[in-house]
């Protein structure tokens, strides 16, 4: 039967029911009738009654069978009809396995003659293709590639490692083992390595162009971090810095598909070949570094290239040298030269970006701030890009410690910036001397005012910055004025005196013909400026008795003559803010609960012995831990002064008008311990300890035994604090690496150390004398010289 007729056979099968028509045959309807009954052609029940008489079937022959049965019954069942030619897959496998230059045209193009002569359809090339390769999938058969000569190069890691000695300590380390092969040729590269680096990975690519001579145009690598970021069945994303390395060499790189090596085949067998009998021979050798084992490494893959083929005449070594080295492209001109992208991130106020590297900020022009950009890091040099435009370049400095602060080319700041950080207290000092020795005077009272110089320098820039708007002589005879009447006067009084010299100079001034020019608001002597009664009661009110009280030192000193309004008024509330915020800086002290409330780091101990960094300790004064972020860890022996620093340093805090609280850790973690049986207060006092600007603890983990419910406290307490970006200053007997030990070496205890640790400026005090020794003398000679 013809495929005509097998479809014809479908149909009918599908449509016409032969057991219908006999049936109704038999009823005794005529065709016409038996037609419109069975939905079909009169023809159509012509040709079935006619085939059911020759075939001698009628009704009671099909009454009890399907209708498929009648059909078959009557008409007989069709062969099936094959209508593509089969394909002899196990004859293409052998074909292609015997000779690897059999292409697949060739075999399909005798696969279609073979079909026409066998009088079947061929199938098409590439649903041939596809069909083979289906089926060496599912016989587990790889498929037989053919290679170029100084086509393609396939690099990976060996899966064993060989081992090196330490000379000193006798302790093994294991290297990875870098094979890098031809598969024209089979040539193979063998090289051991520190470790399986980016760096490593690149620099072993780079050493097998070298030994190669040239580059192959393709190399298959293995979908490793280092070189590749994403392979998906939709995407292939290649590592930006292995991508930069592939253009240099002028190399297509192309990951193996994920999980099946079969891509990379001829370096799996050098694994296997080479690496692994190289690995074998060596095993009984002992080498102390990893260039004496490369030699030997390099002698035994010598020999492996040199040795002939087991089915061919020639060897690795010489089909290389004949056939793939010319074929190489040439190595670059100058050498590869790595570097490291960094993540994109945005710039930030203080214009500068992370090296991921070495961790180490570097600056790039102000302008950028708020741009997305990228640093590139090679091994000299820190690049700074912008939407592909360089916009920065810094001397990569690999020493330089992250908390030495960033690294800052002076052009890249805004021009305010540049004054300001240019400025120091010599600079200071030297601008007031050209204005005279008031100024001098005034800038020497700002700079000596605070615990250190720095606290005055803000103070110092306002006050030169008015030579801006004002005369030399004008802010001279200010700062004048100002010692006149006040000892140390701040910058608020002197500017208003300033402006007010300025605004009489303008009024005294003939040439404008103003009428206010012979007008002065200047009070005849104190009597004048006398307050009344009734304004200091309504002071007194307000509770603002410092006016009061500045209102009649000036009366009595008679120093209130020849002020204006406005100027004794400026004195005044000069007086009134100084007066609040020596209370405000009380309270906090007061608040604070301080071991040693009367503590100034003035007052420190600074011996040779103890070992103190004076500079830490003036930036710490400063308040420049707080601002940067940075806990303080203190430890000491007992008695060795601890406590009076931290508290020292809390009370420089407070008078920079920071919130301080001093705890004990026995009494902080015991009231935790309480409150966890109220998940309410508990959560209260958590919350109010992550609140706390700054806190300081006294002897830190200093307990008989510290339980893992007290870890997990001190770990709620600490995260809080860290999350919440808050500050803390830890007195401790201990030093920081026997922590984890002391909280049990648990998970939680762990996690404490961490946070704390990792951002903490380390102080250890030394010297084997406790304070109370190092000053028992000084004390006895106080006590003899009271009785005397």
């Amino acid at each position: 039967m013809t495929a005509s007729q097998n479809d014809d056979w479908r149909k009918l099968t599908s449509s016409v029911s032969y057991r219908d028509v006999l049936r109704h045959r038999a009823s005794g309807l005529s065709l016409q009738k038996t037609a419109d009954a069975c939905g079909c052609a009169r023809s159509t029940v012509q040709d079935i009654v006619q085939l059911a008489k020759k075939r001698d079937v009628g009704w009671k022959d099909v009454e009890d069978l399907t209708d498929a049965e009648a059909y078959e019954l009557v008409r007989g069942k069709p062969e099936q009809v094959e209508l593509y030619a089969p394909i002899d897959y196990k004859k293409i496998y052998d074909e292609m396995t015997r000779d690897r230059t059999v292409k697949m045209t060739i075999l399909w193009e005798e696969y279609v003659i073979e079909a026409v002569e066998s009088d079947k359809r061929p199938y098409q090339y590439s649903r041939f293709c596809e069909k083979y390769h289906v089926w060496c999938d599912a016989n587990d058969i790889a498929v037989i590639r053919r290679y170029i000569a100084a086509d393609i190069g396939e690099f990976d890691w060996a899966g064993k490692k060989l081992t090196i000695c330490n000379p000193d300590t006798g302790e093994l380390a294991d290297v990875p083992v870098f094979v890098a092969c031809l598969p024209y040729s089979q040539y193979v590269f063998v090289r051991a390595y520190p470790d399986m680096t980016m760096e490593s990975w690149l620099q072993a690519a780079a050493d097998s162009f070298a030994f190669f001579g040239g580059c192959p145009r393709i190399v298959v690598i293995d979908n490793l971090r280092t070189g590749v970021t994403k392979h998906t069945s939709e995407e292939i994303v290649l590592n930006r810095t292995f991508r930069e390395f592939a253009e240099h060499y002028n190399v297509a790189a192309i990951p193996h598909a994920p999980r099946r090596p079969r891509g990379k085949n001829s370096v799996e067998s050098s694994v296997d070949k080479f690496a692994n009998k190289i690995r074998l021979e060596l095993r009984k050798q002992r080498f102390f570094d990893i260039d004496e084992l490369n030699e030997a490494v390099a002698a035994k893959a010598a020999e492996l290239n040199a040795k002939p083929f087991q089915k061919r005449a020639s060897s690795r070594a010489e089909v290389f040298l004949e056939r793939t080295k010319p074929c190489l492209q040439p190595l670059p001109e100058r050498p590869w030269e790595r570097a490291i992208w960094s993540p994109k991130a945005k710039v930030g106020k203080s214009y500068r970006v992370l090296c991921a590297a070495d961790k180490v900020l570097y600056s790039v022009p102000h302008r950028f701030v708020g741009k997305e950009v990228e640093a590139r890091t090679t091994p000299h040099a820190v690049e700074v890009y912008c939407e592909g435009e360089r916009i920065a370049i810094h001397a990569r400095q690999r020493t330089h410690m992250p908390e030495d602060g960033p690294i800052t080319n002076p052009e890249h700041r805004a021009k305010h910036h540049a004054d300001y950080l240019d400025h120091d207290s010599e600079w200071y000092r030297h601008e007031a001397a050209k204005t005279g020795p008031a100024t001098t005077k005034v800038i020497e009272g700002f700079l000596s005012e605070g615990l250190a110089e720095e606290q005055g320098w803000g103070w110092c820039e306002k006050l030169l910055k008015q030579r801006a708007s004002h005369s030399s002589a004008a802010i001279e005879s200010a700062c004048e004025k100002a010692l006149s009447i006040l000892a140390n006067p701040s910058y608020k009084a002197i500017n208003t005196l300033i402006e007010n010299t300025a605004k009489s100079t303008e009024l005294d001034d003939p040439a404008g013909g103003s009428p206010w020019a012979i007008r002065r608001y200047q009070l005849e002597g104190y009597g004048k400026i006398m307050l009344k009664q009734q304004t200091i009661e309504q002071l007194k009110k307000l509770k603002l008795t410092a006016i009061i009280e500045a209102a009649e030192a000036l009366e009595r000193s008679g120093q209130a003559k020849g002020l204006t309004a406005q100027e004794y008024v400026a004195i005044l509330i000069d007086n009134l803010y100084t007066v609040k915020m020596t209370e405000k800086i009380e309270r906090l002290i007061s608040g604070a609960h301080l071991e040693e409330p009367d503590a100034h780091l003035e007052d420190l101990c600074m011996d040779s012995d103890r070992e103190l960094d004076a500079g830490l300790i003036s930036r710490l004064a400063t308040g420049d831990y707080i601002s940067k972020g940075h806990n303080i860890i203190i430890q000491a022996a007992a008695g060795g002064g601890k406590s009076f620093m931290g508290s020292a340093l809390a009370n420089a805090a407070c008078r920079q008008f920071v919130k301080a609280e001093y705890l004990n850790y026995r009494d902080m973690v015991d009231e935790l311990l309480v409150l966890r049986t109220d998940p309410l207060k508990h959560k209260k006092k958590i919350t109010s300890l992550k609140r706390l600007p700054l806190l300081i603890v006294d002897d830190w983990l200093l307990s008989d035994s510290i339980t893992i419910q007290e870890a997990n406290e001190l770990l709620a307490v600490v995260d809080a604090r860290t999350r919440a970006k808050k500050f803390t200053i830890i007195c401790t007997q201990y030093l920081v690496d026997g922590w984890p030990v002391l909280l049990g070496n648990c998970p939680a205890g762990d996690s404490v150390v961490d946070r704390i640790k990792n951002n903490a400026y380390i102080i250890e005090i030394k010297g084997g004398i406790s304070m109370r020794e190092r000053f028992k003398d000084d004390d006895l000679k106080e006590s003899n010289h009271a009785v005397a």
